[in-house]
């Protein structure tokens, strides 16, 4: 009987331990949508709850993380690419309800915009520097979409192909996504839990046009790549 016992415990346990590897996708209806590196404070903040905050500032203002405007910037590659060499970093996987993911408005935001002021007359505007109210004002005006609730997606400047998505602070604030993360201390370990190079483009429909990456990068793209994945 003591045998028995310990065998259903032994089965109890390994099954915890499958559920869990799962990442709820079955039996919470959860997708990974991405990955990103932040500081060891954020980390645990973040795992105190699997949740994000408006109130923990991740992206200061003024720092390349915010290329196209606030909010929590996401990566699909788990190598992440956005850590701080001055601090200790945790690397975090995101995921989020797949049916709200699938009906969320998605924009491309390209690095210019060129809008006319005049009937004769056009200036070309720079999307890609962090302007909070420029980059709201192209996806209402050019796009005709909720600059608010919209997820945002370009290339990082300066990274060839490298494409990144922007949350929203808004939909943070009412986990309009159910929003579920997890910080590791190591890359092995994120590696661990996933290694899935995440293709957007093909997982989501996502309006407007993504253009070509900033000028600077094309010196780092090879001759051959597929822009999702590479």
């Amino acid at each position: 009987m003591l045998l028995l016992t310990r065998s259903i415990c032994a089965i109890l346990l390994a099954l915890s331990f499958l559920l869990d590897r799962a990442h709820g996708w079955f039996f919470h209806g959860r997708e990974l949508i991405g990955y990103r590196a932040v500081t060891e404070d954020q980390a645990r903040f973040i795992n105190d709850g699997n949740k994000l905050s408006t109130e923990e500032i991740y992206d200061k203002p003024g720092e390349s993380l915010n290329q196209i405007g606030e909010g929590f910037y996401l990566y699909n590659d788990p190598s992440c690419g956005n850590e701080k060499p001055s601090e200790n970093n945790w690397f975090c996987a995101i995921e989020a309800d797949k049916e709200k993911m699938a009906k969320a408005t998605k924009v491309w935001i390209q690095e210019f915009w060129t809008r006319w002021a005049s009937d004769d007359e056009s200036v070309e505007l720079d999307l890609w520097a962090g302007d909070e109210s420029l980059v709201k004002q192209y996806i209402r005006w050019e796009l005709r979409r909720s600059p608010v609730r919209a997820l945002r997606f370009s290339w990082i400047i300066l990274n060839g192909w490298k494409p990144q998505m922007v949350i929203p602070n808004d939909t943070i604030r009412r986990n309009a996504l159910q929003i579920w993360a997890q910080c590791y201390r190591t890359k092995e370990e994120l590696y661990r839990y996933s290694s899935e190079i995440i293709n957007w483009e093909a997982k989501w429909e996502i309006n407007g046009e993504a253009g070509l990456p900033s000028v600077g990068s094309f010196s780092m793209v090879p001759d051959t790549f597929d822009p999702m994945v590479s």
